[in-house]
């Protein structure tokens, strides 16, 4: 992934130094219809996947049925 990425964070566009931690992160989300497949994966920084998780609704309890919300249960 980091060659076909040519070193660089698909995320911020910073290239990877040998001092950064990497993720791999689906383009898409599985939780939203991405396939757990080579071509919808790629490298991010730990703290770009960090902040693409928290905004590509991939985290969504609503859309994986979990729920916090007890008025369900009357």
């Amino acid at each position: 992934m980091l060659k076909k990425q040519k070193g660089k964070c698909n995320f911020c566009g910073q290239y990877f130094t040998p001092e950064d931690i990497a993720e791999i992160d689906h383009i898409i989300p599985t939780s939203k219809g991405g396939k757990d497949e080579y071509k919808n994966l790629q490298l991010l920084h730990r703290h770009c996947h960090d902040i693409k998780t928290a905004t590509d609704g991939s985290n969504n309890p609503k859309e994986t049925g979990c729920s916090d919300d007890n008025s369900q249960l009357n």
